[in-house]
């Protein structure tokens, strides 16, 4: 019924539209009413749009009536309505305008004039600015198109140059035009603008945007003039878009470090083997200590195809620095072993080896393939519960991690389960406990806590704390002294934050400690690393973490990477929870401080993998979690 309905609509539209080419207004607005009667029908498709289009028809009959008012009535309904695009709008805006006009409203035809007006040009604008996209593209095309045809037809080469050339010639117009529309602004044309939808946001979305299709277009003209022999404009072209990008805060990471490439790909074609490399490894040949910025490695494994595993080739053999990882804390392998791109993985392994030798590489890639899991199960399935801000929302991760581990063996191969000490038993212990022969039982994976206890959800906290053992015995391997000071000092803090919450029942909390929840000796071969390649998954399922502050507490790695973990995930979570336990006196062997509310921001900057370790194998872990964090951030 709803599709003979639908097809009975569109003939009444269609008849309303010949009856009201003829003028005959009066059998238009019956086929207009019929319709609308359609619209009103249960289970009826796209109902609200359809009754819109009806509405918007029927406000023009009505002012061809001369029922001026009763038009005006509906087409301002209409109007606002979320439900019609901005190109009905714009219509709706003319006929509005014009029924404004005929009673005599002249102040009001005229701003919904302009508003007509400006919402045109800015259709016309976002029109324009998809040519230029597709006439850039369409260039790259044809550049590979004379690529792979043999003999090459020069005549592509030359439409992909005159059409590539189009697209940054057209780019810079529509910059012109967008300052222009918004150029003589004030404060009554900044609200026009805005009730079209023409922002400030959207136009500096344009902006940035037209300004890195010109520059994208200028980095492509490389390729055809290399390929057209004229290597002085290639490389003046390759240095064109370097300047137009390197500092721009519009420019995209990957489309910096592409501009990088192409500069660095004319060079070589012109024989300028040092100069190429410097471009190649941009920032490291510049600042070999530079981390986090996105290379041309990098950006050429994000977007894998044949052409970029060519050009990968070319990086690699010319040398550069294949360890290097980007704004998002991933290398060159990682991003082509989270594509399952084997070739380009290939190359990379091949690179790896002269770099850093065999078993460097195959370090590199296990950690590549733990991180897509990683990536998988933070961004695929943590951060759209995070996202949604639910009010169930770490008993919702806690249920998907467990999911996830039950489902998926090589995720399971490579991160633990969660365990936790129940807080009684913790008191019982009178020392922390420590995963060995008389201990790990402490630890219950939660899975089995959850299937056996009253059905309320348990409150879990994470300890961040410093292992003192070493500051007196430089052999102890214990992350306490002997006088169970940190023990103590984690007693302390919990009673507080039960006295401070008291929705939170002490024999409903539990705590998770590394001594006591990863396996520090690595009993079962592979398990310890599964616990730390865990952690910021861990810290995510829990509800507060308490940080024992003292003097060297920021300048330790593992306390640094976990004050990162808890920071990224209160930017994206209203359900986590940061607490610091302050000593009262630092100087004092009493335990004793107070517990209070985490800072919003640490002011002290981080970088963990810089900072000591108690023990220096540690380090690579520091610097995978480091790296790992940051996909814990910000989700809107």
């Amino acid at each position: 019924m709803s599709m003979d309905g639908s097809v009975r609509f569109e003939q009444l539209m269609r008849q309303a539209a010949g009856f009201k080419g003829n003028a005959e207004w009066e059998l238009a607005e019956n086929c207009l009413r019929d319709a609308d009667s359609l619209c009103n029908r249960p289970r009826f498709p796209n109902a609200a749009q359809n009754h819109l289009r009806v509405q918007l028809e029927l406000a023009e009959v009505t002012r061809r009536h001369g029922n001026y008012q009763e038009a005006i009535k509906a087409q301002e309904k209409v109007v606002t309505s979320h439900e019609i695009d901005d190109f009905r709008r714009c219509q709706v805006y003319g006929e509005l305008g014009v029924n404004y006009r005929h009673t005599d409203r002249i102040s009001k035809a005229a701003e919904t004039f302009q508003k007509q007006y400006d919402l045109a040009n800015k259709l016309a604008f976002q029109a324009d600015a998809e040519t230029c996209r597709a006439v850039g593209n369409l260039a790259m095309a044809k550049y590979q198109l004379f690529q792979d045809t043999q003999p090459h037809d020069h005549a592509l080469l030359l439409e992909a140059e005159h059409l590539q050339a189009e697209r940054v010639e057209t780019s810079q117009q529509l910059l012109l035009r967008l300052n222009k529309l918004f150029g003589n602004e004030g404060s009554s044309r900044g609200q026009t603008l805005a009730a079209i939808g023409a922002t400030q946001a959207w136009r500096g979305t344009w902006t940035a945007r037209l300004h890195m299709w010109q520059a994208i277009g200028v980095s492509r003209l490389v390729l055809v003039y290399i390929a057209g022999g004229k290597l002085e404009e290639a490389v003046s072209y390759g240095h064109k878009a370097v300047e137009m990008t390197k500092s721009a805060t519009w420019a995209d990471p990957t489309v910096r470090a592409l501009c990088r490439f192409m500069c660095g790909h004319a060079l070589l074609a012109n024989g300028e083997v040092a100069s190429a490399k410097e471009q190649f490894d941009f920032p490291i040949s510049a600042n070999p200590q530079a981390v986090g910025i996105c290379t041309p490695a990098i950006a050429l494994c994000k977007e894998p195809s044949a052409e970029h595993r060519g050009y990968l080739q070319e990086v690699i053999k010319a040398g550069v620095s294949l360890t290097a990882y980007d704004e998002q804390g991933y290398s060159a392998l990682d991003y082509a072993v989270y594509s399952d791109d084997n070739e380009s993985t290939k190359l990379l392994k091949k690179g790896l080896i002269t770099q850093v030798d065999f078993e460097g590489m195959e370090e590199a890639l296990r950690l590549a393939k733990i991180r897509k899991h990683f990536r998988e199960i933070v961004n695929g399935q943590f951060r759209p519960i995070l996202q949604q801000q639910r009010s169930d929302c770490i008993p919702a991760l806690r249920n998907k991690y467990l999911e996830l581990l039950q489902q998926d063996n090589d995720k399971r191969e490579r991160f633990d389960w969660l365990r936790v000490v129940n807080y009684t038993a913790f008191l019982e212990r009178q020392k922390l406990p420590r995963w060995d022969m008389t201990d790990h039982q402490l630890a219950q994976e939660f899975a089995q806590i959850r299937s056996t206890g009253s059905g309320v959800e348990p409150f879990l906290v994470f300890i961040s704390y410093r292992w003192i053992g070493k500051d007196k015995d430089p052999m102890s391997r214990d992350p306490d002294n002997a006088e169970h000071y940190q023990y103590r000092r984690m007693l302390d803090a919990l009673e507080q934050l039960l006295e401070q919450n008291p929705h939170i029942k002490e024999e409903n909390m539990f705590v998770w400690l590394d001594c006591a929840c990863v396996d520090q000796v690595n009993k079962e071969a592979g398990r310890k690393e599964r616990g730390i390649n865990a952690l910021p998954i861990i810290v995510a399922q829990c509800n507060a973490v308490i940080s024992l502050i003292d003097d060297q507490y920021y300048d330790r790695a593992w306390c640094a990477v976990e004050m990162m973990i808890v920071q990224s995930l209160r930017e994206s979570s209203q359900s986590h929870h940061w607490y610091e336990h302050i000593l009262h006196d630092n100087q004092s062997s009493e335990p004793y401080g107070m517990l209070q509310r985490g800072p919003a921001k640490v002011d002290k900057p981080l970088r963990p993998s810089a900072m000591q370790v108690t023990v220096e194998s540690d380090r690579r872990y520091i610097e995978f979690l480091e790296r790992q964090s940051m996909l814990l951030g910000k989700v809107a």
